[in-house]
Parts: C-alpha cells; sequence; structure tokens
C-alpha cells in the first residue's frame, strides 16, 4: 500500500489503497478474491493502518471522504521503500 502511494504521489481513495493490497498480495485476480477478503483488507486499512500512519504525519487521511494524501513527510521514507519493495 505504501509503495502504491509512492508510486502515484498524490491523493488516493481508501479503494485504490486496498485494491491496490490485494492486487500486490495476491496472484489471482481481484475478481478472484473472496469478498471477505477484499472488505477485511479495506476495514484493515480504514480502522488500523492508515489512522496509525496519519497519526506518524506520513499521510493525511479524510476518513468521512475516504482520501490519503502523502504528506512532506512521507517522501522521507521513500529510500527505505525502495530497499525493500520493488517500485512500479
Amino acid at each position: 500500500m505504501l509503495a502504491h502511494l509512492a508510486d502515484h504521489e498524490r491523493r488516493l481513495t481508501v479503494n485504490d489503497l486496498a485494491k491496490a493490497s490485494i492486487d500486490r498480495g495476491y496472484e489471482a485476480s481481484i475478481l478472484d478474491v473472496p469478498s471477505r477478503t477484499i472488505t477485511s483488507v479495506f476495514i484493515s486499512l480504514q480502522h488500523t493502518h492508515l489512522p496509525k500512519l496519519a497519526d506518524a504525519g506520513l499521510i493525511d487521511y479524510d476518513s468521512a471522504r475516504g482520501l490519503v494524501t502523502p504528506t512532506d513527510t512521507f517522501e522521507h521514507i521513500l529510500p527505505y521503500l525502495e530497499s525493500t519493495v520493488v517500485l512500479e
């Protein structure tokens, strides 16, 4: 999810990030991923991961609108992402 945000360097929706997480975590098409898995990823992002990243100052998270925007601080972690994840 962080790599996807880094790839786009712009505001994304929680749906975009959930889909990206599923795409990177499963070899199957998202159409073949069980709906409960998709829901679980979405809820986990929405209620756990995104609030923690916002608290750390890496993103601005508008939970009411479902929008995630990288902050200037996010740029500081990019070298670490590049060393552990192949960015597309």
